[in-house]
């Protein structure tokens, strides 16, 4: 938490600048497609939880190279805003120092500190982690919404294995049923 990093604004900001907010951690790098994919859904994220959220998103790429992402908009980073005070991006010697001293080796890698500054989890799971710990179970309506198509698929697939798995053996059983009673005849 004593580690200031400099960000987009050229402002020194740590952990403990936050108090009082949920600080979300988050490390990434711009040839990283799972974070890239995690990341399409963070201003969603900060939609949702408003000024309760601060998001921190840290990378060891140039100042030059996230300054590009951030100011082009370029597909597929159309999404990122450069200007939100409450997502913050670093990328400076400060930065690559922090992933360091944190040991961070895979992306992304997300730290949630809780209003206190505590770091209170590191979710695994990507963005359905990250809502999971914001909103318990009940409240990951935007892993839904991502995930829909996903989920649909699978129901279906489910379904359609299950359903010819039983098919399959109500005739094997009515087939057997049969030649049973065909054995079993007398004439």
């Amino acid at each position: 938490n004593d580690i200031a990093l400099k960000n987009q604004f050229g402002e020194f900001k740590s952990i403990d600048d936050y108090k009082g907010k949920v600080v979300l951690m988050d490390f990434w790098f711009s040839g990283c497609n799972p974070c890239l994919k995690d990341m399409k859904y963070f201003p969603k994220l900060l939609e949702k939880y408003q000024d309760d959220l601060v998001i921190m998103s840290v990378t060891f790429d140039s100042d030059s190279l996230t300054k590009e992402l951030l100011i082009s908009k370029k597909e597929p980073w159309d999404f990122l805003v450069e200007n939100n005070p409450n997502w913050t991006f670093y990328n400076n010697k400060y930065g690559e120092d922090y992933i360091k001293r944190l040991n961070i080796t895979t992306y992304p890698t997300y730290l949630l500190f809780n209003k206190k500054g505590e770091l209170i989890s590191t979710p695994f799971s990507g963005i359905f982690g990250v809502e999971n710990e914001l909103s318990g179970l009940f409240g990951i309506n935007i892993t839904i919404k991502k995930n829909f198509k996903s989920i649909l698929f699978f129901i279906v697939k489910f379904l359609f294995f299950y359903t010819i798995l039983f098919s399959s053996i109500i005739l094997i059983f009515n087939y057997t049923k049969k030649k049973l009673s065909k054995k079993n005849r007398t004439y």
